[in-house]
């Protein structure tokens, strides 16, 4: 029996040596390889620093050791880049033209000069052109065969094929057979045209024009009064309108037509020189 313990006691005690001793020996293991990493660090550190070393020298000795010709600047170097005009081709002028960067062109356009009008022939019908009378309605007063009647525009003549185109201050235009024909005012009437727009009158050429008083009005007589308003034209039936000249004076002498009711009426005398009409 002492036997037994003694050998059990022999096994376990050499057990528990075998396990110290493996022990130790991992231990040592791992001294082991810890110090051959501290001595890869070690190595790798100082081969570090030994290439940071030969760089930071290598670009002293560059700095240093190189003339003062290789370190100016050239001075189109501070210039931008300069694209070359030969390389751009026909799309890319086409497509930068087509963005309107700066606005659409708008072509003006030329003014087209308008032919000036050909010059209108005067009538060689036998009418003169006597006096033109603007207002709400203007009027022309043209002779014809030695009778002066009122014409207004769009109206025809009395014996010939003639309408009245236009009224202008100064001559009437006429339709005749198709054509524009001009009826300008005579001499003797044109120079009344002239000279009525000025309004300075002496006071000696106030006396020789016989003025009927305003203080009393005129009495026209109703049958006048509506045979006119029928027809404007036939005042000429009762006052005759002949342009003249006197002491400076340009109107119109008047004189009793067929009828001289409205003539007398009128307050007028033979000779008499009347240089406006009242509306």
């Amino acid at each position: 029996m002492a036997r037994v313990v003694f050998r059990d006691a022999r096994i376990y005690l050499i057990q528990w040596l075998t396990k110290i001793r493996h022990t130790l020996n991992q231990r040592q293991s791992l001294n082991t390889d810890k110090e051959h990493l501290r001595k890869i660090v070690r190595g790798m550190f100082w081969l570090m620093l030994l290439i940071i070393s030969a760089k930071v020298a290598h670009s002293l000795w560059r700095y240093f050791s190189f003339s003062a010709e290789y370190m100016a600047v050239s001075p189109s170097a501070n210039k931008p880049p300069r694209a070359d005009a030969k390389t751009f081709d026909k799309n890319d002028v086409q497509l930068i033209s087509q963005q309107n960067w700066f606005g659409k062109y708008q072509p003006v356009a030329t003014p087209v000069k308008q032919p000036e009008p050909a010059p209108v022939a005067e009538t060689r019908l036998n009418v003169v052109l006597r006096g033109i009378a603007f207002g709400a309605r203007p009027g022309a007063v043209i002779e014809e065969g030695g009778k002066q009647q009122v014409y207004l525009q769009g109206e025809r003549l009395g014996s010939h094929n003639a309408v009245i185109e236009e009224i202008n201050r100064d001559h009437v235009m006429l339709r005749y057979q198709g054509k524009i024909e001009r009826l300008s005012l005579a001499e003797e009437e044109r120079s009344t045209v002239a000279v009525t727009r000025q309004k300075a009158i002496s006071d000696e050429a106030k006396q020789a024009v016989a003025e009927p008083a305003v203080s009393a009005p005129v009495e026209i007589p109703t049958a006048v009064r509506q045979a006119l308003a029928k027809d404007p034209q036939k005042i000429f039936n009762y006052i005759q309108l002949t342009p003249v000249r006197k002491e400076g004076i340009v109107g119109y002498a008047v004189k009793p037509g067929a009828d001289r009711s409205l003539f007398d009426a009128s307050g007028f005398k033979e000779g008499d020189i009347a240089i406006a009409l009242n509306q």
